[in-house]
């Protein structure tokens, strides 16, 4: 049975082999693939560790070899529209795989606990590489806050105006 494509379906690896990743990039690298191969209009390298503190534009990309590389399960938002959870659901069945449930407010009262963790590991330390994690963590969650937010709400962020 051949795999849903597009409907907003989101679909998540818990394991790719290496030599299947053929680009990654800090954000969308405007990927496209032939039978020769893989190209981007941009060349960045970053590593792993590094690629969620780096991702400012909205979300990161991988150009993945998808050949003999298959989806771990198909990923569902609380706010996902119906349309969205019916092409999961039909994703999912196709591909024999689960869902996986993200409850975007549980995610973001994590991401505030943590930011707050670091903020005073700080002020207690001085240690200018917990000052470095708590900015990157705070950039990279205002980036992925833009994009989540819910429409009907206000925009307070210090990167409103780009």
């Amino acid at each position: 049975m051949a795999p849903v494509e597009g409907s907003g379906v989101i679909y998540g690896f818990s394991s790719v082999d290496d030599n299947a990743i053929r680009l990654m990039g800090d954000t969308d690298i405007n990927t496209y693939s032939n039978e020769f191969g893989y190209s981007s209009s941009q060349r960045k390298y970053l590593t792993a560790n590094a690629m969620p503190y780096h991702s400012r534009r909205v979300y990161n990309e991988f150009g993945v070899e998808r050949a003999e590389t298959t989806p771990d399960y198909v990923l569902l938002f609380d706010d996902s529209t119906e349309e969205n959870v019916q092409s999961a659901y039909k994703a999912a069945a196709d591909w024999n795989i689960p869902v996986v449930f993200i409850d975007k407010s549980a995610i973001k009262d994590r991401q505030v606990e943590n930011l707050e963790t670091l903020r005073q590991e700080f002020e207690k330390t001085g240690d200018t590489e917990k000052l470095k994690a708590l900015l990157n963590t705070y950039e990279t969650n205002m980036a992925g806050w833009l994009l989540n937010r819910k429409t009907d709400e206000e925009d307070k962020s210090y990167t409103r105006s780009n």
